[in-house]
């Protein structure tokens, strides 16, 4: 294989590239995200939250303390896109994208 070169022809992924999928398979992925993804997220960023903020406590004072501030920040910052990303996803696509919601993630530090 050269590394210049453009993909094989054919599929990339085996099978019959039909990557089409049902109206029930729609709800039930939009079902998955509602009920399950966005609250697990929700509950793992409220956890990193809660010990980011204990460990920035804890290191008052020290240098540690901001770095683990602006790592809290940034995680925060992923955690918001990722939300974003999950709503929008689990609209129904027959919407234009000017219509779909937004969900904004807010940290309890912030």
């Amino acid at each position: 294989m050269r590394l210049n070169s453009g993909p094989p022809p054919g599929p990339l992924l085996p099978g019959s590239g039909d990557f089409a999928s049902t109206p029930a398979e729609k709800k039930a992925a939009a079902n998955t995200i509602e009920n399950d993804l966005e609250p697990s997220t929700r509950k793992a960023a409220d956890h990193a939250d809660e010990a980011s903020n204990n460990a920035v406590k804890a290191f008052d004072g020290w240098s540690t303390a901001a770095a683990l501030k602006k790592v809290q920040e940034t995680w925060d910052r992923q955690v918001t896109g990722l939300m974003g990303r999950l709503a929008s996803d689990r609209q129904p696509q027959t919407r234009s994208s000017s219509s779909i919601p937004t969900t904004t993630w807010r940290s309890s530090t912030t």
